[in-house]
């Protein structure tokens, strides 16, 4: 299975042009939990989102990807894009 979109899609219009600007306690009590939830439940793969997170493309942001959803999060699977 897939879990999508990561993270803080929150909006269509003009979701390619967003810039979320989460701070670290939002991103854990309310935007992560569904994710975490989806890691512990063994999905094999997550889609990146179409916007920006902290100014980097959700599918190119080191923190959201590697930091978080790999290191905190431990998920083992691959992130996959959006396709546009």
């Amino acid at each position: 299975a897939v879990a999508k979109h990561f993270a803080f899609n929150e909006q269509e219009t003009n979701r390619m042009l967003e810039n979320s600007i989460p701070d670290d306690r939002t991103a854990w009590e309310l935007y992560y939990p569904p994710f975490e939830a989806a890691v512990e439940a063994g999905v094999g793969a997550f889609m990146c989102s179409y916007n920006r997170v902290n100014g980097s493309y959700a599918c190119q942001n080191p923190e959201l990807l590697s930091r978080d959803l790999k290191g905190r999060m431990g998920f083992a699977g691959f992130v996959m894009s959006d396709w546009g």
